[in-house]
C-alpha cells in the first residue's frame, strides 16, 4: 500500500471515530441530558475508549453544539457567494434560508433537542459563547464585502457599520431559535415553521424595529 493510500485510510477511520464520538454524545445528550451524560459513557457508546476520545475532544462540552458551529460556518460560505451588491440582512437571511432548507438540518438541531437544557450554567455560557463569537466572524465577513463593493466611509466606519448588522442578525436568530423552543411538541426542527419564523424576525429588523400593528377594530385612543 502507497503511503499516500495509507495516509488517506487513516484520515477516514480518524473521521468515521469523530462522527461516532458526536453522534453518540447527541443521542445520549438527548435521551439523559447534557449533565447527566459523562465521557465515559459517549466513548462507550461509540466503542472507542476514553483515552481515545481525549484524542478528538478536550472535553464533552466540544460536543455540545456541533451541529450549530456548522451551521454557523454553512452561513458564512453562503453569505459569501451572494451577489456583492445585495443589502446585508437580505444576504444574511437568504443564507440562513439556504442553510436551513439543506439537507445538514434534516435530523434537527440540538438547541431544539430535548436534551438541551439552557438553564443549565455550562450550556448556556457555551452558547453565549458560540453566539459571541459568531457575531465577531459574521462582522468581518460584512466588513470585508463592503470593503470589496467599493464602499464609502473610513474602516473604522466600516467596521461599525458591519459590526451593528451583523450582530442585530444573530439577535434575530437567537430569537428565532428561542421562540422555536417555545413552540417545540417534538424532537425535530421542522424546515417550514423555522424558516417563517426566521422570515418573520428578519422582518422586524428590516422595517426598523416598528412597534406591532394594532389589532383590527382596537381604539387607537
Amino acid at each position: 500500500m502507497s503511503q499516500a493510500a495509507s495516509s488517506g485510510r487513516r484520515e477516514r477511520k480518524k473521521a468515521r471515530t469523530r462522527d461516532a464520538l458526536r453522534a453518540s454524545a447527541r443521542r445520549l445528550f438527548a435521551e439523559q441530558g447534557f449533565a447527566a451524560t459523562t465521557v465515559e459513557q459517549i466513548a462507550d457508546a461509540a466503542d472507542v475508549s476514553e483515552r481515545t476520545f481525549f484524542r478528538y475532544f478536550e472535553s464533552k462540552e466540544d460536543l455540545l453544539l456541533p451541529d450549530v458551529v456548522a451551521v454557523f460556518e454553512s452561513v458564512e460560505r453562503a453569505i459569501r457567494e451572494r451577489p456583492i451588491d445585495e443589502p446585508p440582512l437580505a444576504s444574511i437571511l437568504e443564507a440562513f434560508r439556504a442553510v436551513m432548507a439543506g439537507p445538514s438540518l434534516s435530523g434537527g438541531m440540538s438547541l431544539l433537542g430535548p436534551g438541551f437544557d439552557p438553564s443549565d450554567p455550562v450550556v448556556a455560557g457555551r452558547m453565549v459563547k458560540a453566539f459571541l463569537d459568531w457575531e465577531d466572524r459574521l462582522a468581518d465577513v460584512l466588513r470585508e464585502r463592503f470593503i470589496r463593493a467599493g464602499a464609502a466611509g473610513a474602516e473604522a466606519e466600516l467596521a461599525l457599520h458591519a459590526s451593528v448588522v451583523a450582530r442585530a442578525a444573530v439577535s434575530a436568530a437567537r430569537a428565532t431559535l428561542r421562540v422555536l423552543r417555545g413552540r417545540q411538541v417534538d424532537d425535530e426542527v421542522r424546515p417550514g415553521s423555522a424558516l417563517r419564523a426566521l422570515d418573520d424576525a428578519f422582518a422586524v429588523l428590516a422595517a426598523g424595529c416598528p412597534s406591532p400593528a394594532p389589532m383590527s377594530g382596537a381604539d387607537g385612543g
